[in-house]
């Protein structure tokens, strides 16, 4: 007996606002509690966000999305174990005292993918229903949020890079790295799900992928300011980008 395709799920372009309204108020505790200094606490707020949003989406919406941020983390964390050790695809760079660690990685780094990756895809698939242009959407909206995450993060000492690059110190090769991480990660989930892939998702994901760029603004200090100020800018244009682009 040949099992079930699944079956795509139905899903209407307003039914999963909820869980894309917690994850931007996640967001946004996560910045101004981090502005008192209470960097833990900031943490823990916007991780049990991320749980709950992840929850509702499972339980209500379309239940492969629970299997993107493991999917997202783990494809991250290998790169980075590559990374780290031998400089591909990002460039050479190390990390410095930044929470505990798996391969030389650390774990708040591995979270990050994964996290950064479902917001993403979520709001590339509110603009269209293609599979190969939500990878390219998203993956582009990864580029874009690093824009603002590697001089922020590099300018709090969580790592470094042995030389520098054009964009306030940061290579390139950083850059072309994420899209590609990214791109790898969505094409594998694809690949596995496209078939229970929802239709579309709620526009409430465009504002939580633009209210990603909160955390990074509120931490930003010195020549950090300037990035974490107009990687908001890119995101927003590839969002508008994406909105009048016929993917049909």
């Amino acid at each position: 007996m040949r099992p079930e395709a699944p079956q795509p799920v139905r899903v209407s372009e307003e039914s999963d606002w909820a869980p894309a309204a917690v994850v931007s108020l996640g967001f946004i505790l996560n910045a101004a509690i981090a502005l008192r200094g209470r960097r833990a606490e900031s943490d823990l707020i916007l991780t049990a966000c991320f749980a709950l949003a992840l929850i509702l989406t499972g339980a209500r919406y379309w239940r492969p999305g629970l299997a993107l941020p493991p999917i997202g983390s783990a494809v991250g964390l290998a790169f980075e174990v590559v990374g780290v050790r031998y400089g591909i695809p990002f460039g050479r760079y190390s990390y410095s005292e930044f929470g505990p660690e798996i391969l030389g990685v650390p774990v708040p780094v591995v979270i990050a993918w994964g996290v950064y990756l479902f917001v993403c895809y979520s709001a590339a698939s509110s603009l269209t229903r293609r599979a190969w242009a939500r990878v390219a959407l998203a993956s582009a909206m990864m580029v874009a949020l690093d824009l603002a995450v590697d001089p922020v993060m590099v300018a709090q000492g969580a790592w470094s890079w042995e030389e520098g690059g054009p964009w306030f110190g940061i290579p390139l090769s950083n850059f072309l790295g994420w899209f590609t991480v990214s791109a790898v990660a969505l094409c594998l989930f694809t690949k596995i799900f496209g078939g229970a892939l929802p239709p579309r998702t709620s526009p409430m994901w465009r504002v939580a992928y633009m209210a990603s760029f909160v955390p990074l603004m509120s931490v930003a200090r010195g020549a950090a300011v300037v990035p974490a100020l107009l990687a908001p800018a890119v995101g927003a244009a590839l969002l508008w980008l994406g909105s009048h682009l016929d993917f049909s």
